[in-house]
């Protein structure tokens, strides 16, 4: 996820992102020039203008979602992803933790 630290959306996408139990990583282009330059050039590679995207922005393994998508398409890339699976360390969850009407998925995007 790449964020500003001044982002109100970017904060509550983090917020959204913890209660569906996906896992993330967070870059504030704000503070890394090069966290910067390498967002831009994904954006570009993947047809979208640098310059004219808002933040939060997501790279899912490969898929660039610009400006604060909404929870029902982070979930939908990340569902229609294919992962092996045997590269990817999940996390360990006791029961309480477990939601039985959702797929969580703990996924660096």
């Amino acid at each position: 996820m790449y964020s500003l630290t001044t982002c109100g959306y970017c904060k509550q996408k983090v917020t959204e992102l913890k209660q569906q139990y996906i896992a993330f990583t967070e870059y504030f282009i704000d503070e890394d020039s090069m966290i910067r330059a390498e967002l831009f050039t994904k954006l570009a590679k993947s047809g979208y203008p640098s310059g004219s995207i808002g933040t939060p922005t997501f790279d899912v393994h490969g898929s660039m979602l610009p400006n604060n998508p909404d929870m029902s398409i982070i979930t939908s890339v990340l569902l229609s992803t294919e992962v092996n699976w045997t590269e990817v360390n999940l996390p360990q969850l006791n029961q309480s933790e477990t939601k039985l009407n959702n797929v969580n998925l703990a996924i660096n995007c």
